[in-house]
């Protein structure tokens, strides 16, 4: 995933990398940390609402396991002084 953010002179600056694995088995329990509590969730009942507003884009390609690129192009709102997702592109990858 690429996050980008874009400037008020139009132009984007990559601001956020991010690399996403699926896991299938695992051993131990997840560990809370000061910024992330983890919580269990079925596919049916994952909270899209409490999470970023581009997520139900991408993540559901995830779970069906799709190699995929994320760009997600955001602005700071100046009154909310918050990133605001203003597109957001899905793209698959061909693998050989």
């Amino acid at each position: 995933m690429h996050l980008y953010l874009l400037q008020e002179d139009g132009t984007r600056r990559e601001t956020l990398i991010q690399t996403i694995f699926l896991c299938k088995r695992w051993q131990g329990e997840p560990t809370s940390t000061p910024g992330v509590k983890p919580r269990w969730f079925t596919r049916d009942t994952l909270p899209y609402a409490d999470m970023f507003e581009d997520t139900d884009a991408w993540l559901p390609k995830i779970l069906d396991s799709e190699q995929i690129l994320i760009e997600v192009l955001t602005h700071l709102n100046p009154q909310t002084e918050q990133h605001e997702v203003k597109d957001v592109l899905v793209r698959g990858v061909i693998t050989p």
